[in-house]
């Protein structure tokens, strides 16, 4: 049976990341929601803990993981909406009883389900005052045909 090591580490060795904070930095830089990333972590004395984001940075490398009995149970992806408070539905992965393959698949159409419902609020909440003509309404659409904004709306 593979250990979350195991099935991290071949998913995303093709990546070149190394541990999970790499991980994390390199979908939170390429991924337009910024979305955060949590690792569900069982220690060597079997506590179970959540390490989210920077907090990825205090655990050891995949390698050194496995060399301590680190295993990794789940991932779990989540975003919060810029300028509206608004938390998307986090999408947890798990590792148990999956191959890496399955594993990747699962872990990168997570973020896209997350980063598509944070563009979905984005969009319904982010127009310009000249998208569709609502004016002064503070949260509005954005207008992708606008030209006082090209269709991006306001920036926060």
């Amino acid at each position: 049976m593979n250990t979350g090591h195991d099935i991290l580490t071949l998913a995303f060795e093709d990546f070149g990341f190394e541990s999970l904070y790499e991980l994390y930095r390199n979908t939170y830089k390429c991924t337009p929601c910024g979305p955060s990333v949590g690792a569900l972590v069982r220690s060597i004395d079997k506590e179970d803990r959540w390490y989210y984001c920077d907090d990825l940075r205090t655990l050891p490398h995949f390698m050194e993981m496995a060399a301590k009995g680190i295993e990794v149970l789940s991932l779990q992806v989540g975003s919060i909406v810029e300028g509206l408070d608004v938390e998307c539905d986090s999408v947890v992965v798990e590792l148990e009883d999956t191959d890496p393959d399955t594993f990747s698949k699962n872990y990168w159409a997570a973020v896209d389900a997350v980063n598509e419902e944070a563009s979905q609020l984005w969009d319904e909440t982010h127009g310009c005052p000249d998208c569709f003509g609502h004016g002064d309404e503070e949260l509005h659409p954005i207008d992708p045909e606008c030209e006082s904004c090209g269709g991006f709306g306001v920036v926060i």
